[in-house]
């Protein structure tokens, strides 16, 4: 049985989700228990909000475990909660800035105060947290005040946070981190490695996020039968004295494990972050797990450095390995050098179509800069995978060329009137409002969504989850993790 750190329950009246049994809604993952947060308690009443929440953990026989959320600008220092909470059986208090509209922050003394009084009393503190920065100010005020800490992800792009944790864990042994937006192939290894198991969790943040993407990258990640039930639960249990019977879970969903795949988003190279996995040899691994039919990869160092250099980088990952097709990156700021890169890999049947990343350069796509690079894709009619930057009003006034949307989940509604837009839905969050990708197809049809993960900053099971969630039917599948990237890059398979 999985222990999943964090959890919500009623619903959350920003977005009109949750509601429910959560543990029933969560079963299929093999979660058997929670560490349960009130949204009532976080949006509008604390008194009443928990009193519900201890109510309902207790009718779960413990398989609901409180974590009272308190507000801080409400909190009453001569008050006695925080002793009332644990007459209750609470073991973990709540601060979720977040909810609370930003009415306080980690700065604030009055959470100094409530920190300190939490390890008076034996009490862990969960804090829920969106940026490595707002880490470095949590963690001295609720860990320096000798309280244990437990580090939640609130939002994503949890790569970015990866040296924070271990130097944060590193200076504070009394906190414990959550691995659930640990995206990077590897990134969860690297932390266990760095700081031992025995200081992670997961939390699939149910409802708000897709609890799947976070719990498949765990069990897709090469770990220690040990160590991944210490993070399935172990962790959580032997710093909060829970008695549930925690036990390593490795199933994995192989229908999709096993289906063929064609992924539209991969890179060579590295983003300069935490990236344990970026070799040839690892990489064509994970394709060998996930039955890839062609990944189709562009050069970092060519998108934020060097075109020649890259592009040709790009080419030599294409010749260690049969399934890598390639995009060939261009930089408007560099004109040129990109219209000759064009020319140098046009007639290579590796290379698939082109990338650029516009906003590095500080430009919409629809910029005067790009328009004879779009020129050139149109007579040589090879498809643009790009970010979303200008693209709406370029596809409009390019009807004639083939996009393909990065990250384009994030703005469906812009980019669906456009019959020449694919949708990659390779996203740094999993969060529901971020990645619908039931609305993806809703509102773009089901012949344009393509598979991608952008790997391997984020491993496949990452994509792979919110499929999961999102329940298609298998024709749907079939479309979204092959058909689609045929039609979409005709190259891959000799048409063009």
């Amino acid at each position: 049985m999985i222990l999943d750190g964090g959890i919500f329950i009623g619903r959350d009246p920003t977005q009109e989700i949750g509601g429910g049994d959560p543990l029933a809604a969560l079963a299929p993952l093999g979660i058997g228990a929670a560490l349960a947060a009130s949204f009532k308690a976080a949006y509008f009443d604390v008194a009443e909000g928990n009193a519900e929440l201890i109510a309902a953990c207790r009718a779960s026989g413990g398989r609901l475990v409180p974590v009272a959320i308190l507000n801080p600008v409400a909190y009453d220092l001569d008050g006695d909660m925080l002793e009332r909470l644990a007459a209750e059986g609470v073991k973990v208090i709540g601060l979720f800035p977040k909810f609370q509209f930003d009415a306080w922050g980690w700065d604030n003394h009055v959470v100094r105060a409530i920190a300190r009084k939490a390890a008076a009393l034996g009490l862990a503190v969960q804090a829920g947290l969106m940026t490595a920065a707002e880490l470095g100010r949590c963690a001295p005020t609720i860990a320096g005040e000798g309280a244990r800490l437990l580090v939640r992800w609130m939002k994503g792009s949890g790569y970015n946070a990866t040296a924070d944790m271990v130097a944060v864990g590193r200076d504070f042994g009394s906190v414990l981190f959550d691995v659930s937006t640990t995206t990077q192939s590897g990134g969860i290894a690297f932390l266990a490695e760095r700081l031992g198991a025995e200081r992670l969790f997961i939390a699939s943040g149910w409802p708000l996020t897709l609890p799947s993407p976070a719990h498949l990258v765990l069990r897709a990640e090469r770990l220690s039968e040990a160590d991944r039930a210490l993070i399935q639960g172990g962790t959580l249990c032997r710093a909060l004295g829970l008695d549930l019977p925690v036990a390593a879970c490795t199933d994995l969903p192989q229908d999709l494990w096993v289906r063929p795949k064609i992924d539209t988003h991969w890179h060579t190279s590295g983003w300069n972050i935490v990236e344990p996995r970026i070799g040839v040899e690892a990489m064509r691994a994970d394709m060998d797990a996930l039955n890839y039919r062609f990944a189709v990869t562009s050069s970092i160092r060519a998108l934020n450095y060097d075109l020649p250099a890259g592009n040709a980088e790009t080419a030599a990952f294409c010749g260690a390995d049969p399934r890598v097709r390639g995009y060939v990156v261009i930089n408007p700021r560099r004109l040129d050098e990109s219209l000759a890169e064009i020319e140098r890999w046009r007639d290579d049947p590796r290379f698939v179509g082109l990338k650029t990343i516009q906003d590095f350069y500080g430009l919409d796509l629809d910029a005067p800069e790009y328009e004879p690079l779009l020129a050139r894709a149109a007579e040589l009619d090879w498809p643009l995978m790009c970010h979303l930057g200008g693209l709406a009003r370029t596809a409009a006034r390019h009807p004639e060329i083939t996009f393909i949307a990065a990250h384009g989940t994030w703005r469906l509604r812009e980019i669906a009137p456009y019959a020449n837009i694919y949708c990659d839905i390779a996203t740094s969050t999993a969060l529901r409002q971020q990645v619908d990708l039931v609305e993806a197809v809703r509102l773009l049809g089901e012949d344009r969504v393509l598979f991608s993960c952008d790997g391997q900053l984020m491993h496949p099971a990452w994509t792979l989850g919110k499929l999961l969630d999102s329940g298609f039917s298998e024709a749907v599948l079939d479309k979204i993790f092959v058909a689609n990237a045929l039609r979409a890059l005709p190259r891959l398979t000799g048409n063009r």
